[in-house]
């Protein structure tokens, strides 16, 4: 046989494999790409429940001290106007009254933004899931990353008949390299081992 026929087949097939490999890769990519979107937003939803939690006990927590405030006042008389009074005890009341005023318009102003944004969150929600579904299958609603994965899988050989040689499809890559099965399922047995 030619040794530069040999050469030229060994440079082809060598171009061949790394072409699937890369197939291969992209997907893997983009798959761990949008799970890491999930959980990152999975996170954000998370720490926004808490946030909004935590706001809600301050608001209690400060509704009490207005009406701590408002007995106090009912119990010593009005707030004495401002030409009748000077000493410090006075104009501390009235200071107080006046942030305690502010604060309730805040609170409104507070409101009308969360009850903007909690449905905004959820059609963000909405549509992400409805892209993860079309793009990784019914079984992405469930959450569970190791199904997306097993769904992943199961595209990816769709993309590996587009090379021009039928024969070479079959070809393994090289033994160092990580199966999809195996670059897949890595991030799932890297989280199992740190729970472990």
């Amino acid at each position: 046989m030619d040794p530069w026929n040999e050469g030229y087949e060994a440079l082809e097939l060598r171009d061949h494999v790394a072409s699937h490999i890369n197939q291969v890769d992209d997907p893997i990519r983009f798959v761990t790409k949008v799970q890491k979107i999930r959980r990152q937003r999975q996170k954000v939803q998370a720490l926004q429940i808490q946030a909004r939690d935590k706001g809600s006990r301050v608001k209690r927590a400060r509704n009490r001290l207005q009406e701590a405030f408002r007995s106090f006042l009912d119990a010593g008389g009005t707030i004495p106007p401002q030409g009748n009074s000077h000493d410090r005890a006075t104009a501390s009341l009235r200071e107080m009254n006046a942030t305690f005023q502010e604060l309730e318009a805040r609170d409104i102003d507070l409101d009308m933004v969360e009850s903007t944004l909690v449905p905004a969150e959820w059609e963000l929600k909405d549509s992400e899931q409805q892209l993860y579904e079309d793009i990784l299958g019914p079984s992405a609603s469930d959450g569970n990353d190791s199904e997306i994965s097993v769904q992943a899988i199961k595209r990816i050989p769709e993309t590996l008949h587009d090379g021009p040689n039928q024969n070479c499809n079959n070809l393994q890559s090289p033994k160092h390299e990580l199966t999809g099965q195996e670059r897949l399922s890595a991030p799932a047995r890297k989280r199992e081992g740190s729970q472990g």
